[in-house]
């Protein structure tokens, strides 16, 4: 079975299987796009921007293809969130607490730890070499 790398390619199958897996978010009428860094002065390992409707990956912080996995499962299930209503909200009511217990960022840790290795699997069962 060929080895995925760390690369744009790796990332665009991760959003393909998020999409098979999750479907379209009922917040947005369009699936996200996908933008790739090498390097990025925000220190985050990736984000998700609502109003442009756009998931981008640092590969700087993405060292290895798990990485860019969890990285892609992560922002897209922000995609699937009410993020524009509800994160300031529960960004306010959860200020007292550590940036990985806000709501919205425990349901996207959670879904990256429990389903990356299987993306991971699967999409390595897709990808063929062309030559």
């Amino acid at each position: 079975m060929p080895k995925l790398l760390r690369n744009r390619t790796t990332a665009l199958l991760a959003l393909e299987w998020c999409k098979k897996k999750w479907k379209k978010s009922r917040y947005h009428s369009d699936y996200p796009k996908i933008r790739i860094l090498n390097r990025s002065a925000r220190d985050l390992y990736g984000w998700y921007d609502e109003e442009k409707n756009l998931i981008t990956i640092n590969m700087h912080l993405n060292r290895r293809v798990i990485d860019i996995i969890d990285t892609v499962i992560h922002e897209y299930t922000h995609y699937t969130q009410d993020c524009k209503n509800l994160y300031d909200k529960l960004w306010e009511e959860n200020a007292h607490r550590p940036y990985r217990e806000h709501p919205l960022e425990r349901e996207a840790y959670r879904r990256q730890e429990k389903y990356g290795k299987i993306c991971k699997s699967e999409i390595e069962s897709w990808y063929v070499i062309s030559v």
